[in-house]
């Protein structure tokens, strides 16, 4: 006795419809109660509608088999027609076993496949609420509606890629805003449109992107470099920032990558921030941006902030601001770097409207200049071993003011030649020329004028031509470049100290000076003595002069005896 228990399964969701004239079906048949394998052959009977079909060779597993009716013949048409269910006989190898009974679906038939052939499913108020298909427009392609059948977004598929829209309407059915997700095999996005205020319809706000293109107005990429990023608008379609990735082929740093990120005003570009990948991608650069062109359809960049690389592994910071004009005019205005001239220290150069530097202020020395536009420092606020100095030159770059702390000397010149030393060490001041006689000195309270009145045990000073002849004068160049470099003349203080003591001074480290002032009284009597000698010479000289006159007078009478002799002898001669 042979037993057959059929069921019939997921009818609606199998793509199929009355219009088609098939029907899924699947039952289970048993043998002696065993599950049957293997192959039987099959035959379905409607008998109200006349309608007979055989399956041969049907695969049975587990007792489990599955055919299509229709497939061979045919359904009726007006199956189901006024009726919900309907009677079929089922017979295995010519054998009938039994009947079993076919519900009608439990959707109308009018929500399968319409005459476009899409498939089509129907609202409860007759509007289309979701479309598939793949002969129109967009290929395969699902389709959705909201409840008055206004197309609301679609999935496709194309031969250049896939797309997904979503959209929303505002209450009079216009278009609010939108997600489009699209793929091809040149580029990947997600759009996200919002409502344009100030037109009809909606614009593009946001842009997520794959893609060989460059970022817009952005750094050119390297060959077969795919890029991804974020663009942002507002509701009128214009950037106003974009971030992506970026690399640059025929940089010095062709493999490496960094992100760049910019953001837009109404008129201009306003910033950038990014890798340096023409250097090295992993230093970044800030460049803020004003409304001047440079001449190229870009803009001038009016604060540059970045990290450069340094020696070896040492990198440091900069901050370069600047003045900008349209036609490519760009002029530095301030430069603050960590590693000014490459000293590892801090500093700030100030310029004027050449870029010329004006004011520099070193970290590592502790230099403060004010410099000349041709160059060269007109003025130097120094220090040396922590000692303070001021150096102010002329613009013949001669040092006229000089003075260091650690000597406690100030030096004047005229045109790089001495006129004043001040000695704050031992309060003297020496002056070529004339001095007010009402300066006194800091320190000793010694009168350097010569007014009789602040002075006392005046004596005239003696061996002056001598000592002053065992003194020697010199010209020498200054060791220290701070100094002027022109060649100076004077003495050697050591030379001098074991002559006259009374001039030089020795500071706590050592170092001599000399008091040219108090030299001055030595030359004068040096002078006097050598005009006392002059004199003697002279008295001398006249003397001998006088003695050689007479000598000669007394020649002269000689000379006429000798002659009146000679004559007389001629005569007496004669006779």
């Amino acid at each position: 006795m042979k037993k057959l228990f059929t069921t019939l399964v997921l009818l609606f969701f199998i793509a199929t419809s009355m219009l088609a004239q098939k029907l899924p079906f699947q039952g289970y048949l048993e043998e002696s109660g065993v599950p049957v394998e293997g192959t039987r052959d099959f035959t379905f009977n409607l008998p109200a509608y006349g309608w007979i079909e055989t399956f041969s060779a049907v695969p049975v597993t587990n007792g489990v088999y599955n055919v299509v009716l229709g497939s061979n013949t045919p359904l009726p048409k007006n199956i189901f027609g006024g009726v919900s269910e309907i009677s079929m006989n089922v017979g295995v190898n010519s054998t009938p076993i039994g009947s079993i009974t076919l519900y009608k679906p439990l959707v109308s038939a009018n929500t399968l496949l319409d005459a476009e052939r899409d498939m089509t499913i129907i609202g409860p108020n007759d509007s289309t609420n979701l479309k598939m298909g793949s002969n129109n427009l967009y290929y395969g392609s699902v389709n959705f509606y909201d409840s008055l059948g206004v197309q609301q977004g679609f999935l496709s598929a194309d031969p250049a890629g896939g797309r997904l829209q979503l959209n929303q309407r505002d209450g009079g059915g216009n278009f609010s805003s939108a997600v489009v997700m699209r793929t091809n095999n040149t580029s990947s996005t997600a759009q996200f449109w919002g409502q344009n205020t100030t037109a009809d319809g909606i614009t593009l706000m946001i842009e997520n992107y794959i893609t060989g293109n460059q970022i817009d107005l952005g750094p050119q990429m390297s060959g077969n470099y795919r890029r991804s990023g974020t663009d942002w608008k507002d509701n009128a379609g214009n950037l106003l920032a974009a971030i992506g990735n970026t690399r640059d082929e025929g940089g010095s740093d062709p493999t490496g990558h960094s992100g760049y990120l910019s953001l837009w005003g109404t008129n201009s570009f306003n910033a950038q921030l990014t890798g340096k990948r023409w250097i090295n991608n992993d230093l970044p650069i800030l460049e803020l941006f004003g409304i001047n062109d440079n001449g190229s359809g870009f803009w001038l960049s009016n604060v540059i902030a970045e990290v450069n690389p340094g020696t070896g592994t040492d990198n440091y910071g900069s901050l370069l601001m600047r003045n900008t004009d349209n036609g490519n005019i760009s002029t530095d205005g301030l430069f603050l770097t960590s590693n000014l001239n490459a000293t590892s220290g801090g500093g700030i150069e100030v310029k004027d409207n050449t870029s010329a530097n004006r004011i520099i202020l070193e970290g590592q020395t502790g230099l403060i200049s004010s410099e000349r536009p041709s160059g060269g420092s007109a003025v130097r606020l120094f220090q040396n071993s922590g000692n303070g100095g001021i150096s102010i030159e002329n613009a013949a770059q001669d040092v006229n003011f000089n003075y260091e702390a650690e000597i406690n000397i100030l030096d004047m010149s005229n045109a790089g030649a001495p006129t004043i030393t001040i000695d704050g060490s031992i309060g003297d001041i020496t002056a070529i020329g004339q001095i007010d006689a009402d300066i006194l000195s800091s320190t000793s309270g010694t009168v350097i004028a010569s007014d009789r009145r602040y002075k006392k045990e005046i004596n005239t000073l003696e061996n002056a031509l001598d000592n002053t002849l065992k003194m020697r004068g010199t010209s020498y160049f200054w060791k220290d470049e701070k100094k002027t470099q022109k060649r100076q003349i004077g003495v050697i203080a050591q030379e001098v100290e074991k002559i006259y003591p009374e001039f030089v001074h020795t500071n706590k480290d050592g170092y001599k000076a000399v008091n040219y002032a108090q030299m001055t009284a030595v030359l004068i009597e040096a002078v006097k003595e050598l005009n006392a000698k002059i004199e003697n010479l002279e008295a001398d000289n006249k003397e001998l002069t006088t003695a050689l006159n007479e000598q000669q007078k007394l020649n002269d009478r000689i000379t006429k005896l000798e002659k009146l002799l000679l004559e007389n002898a001629k005569l007496a001669t004669n006779e």
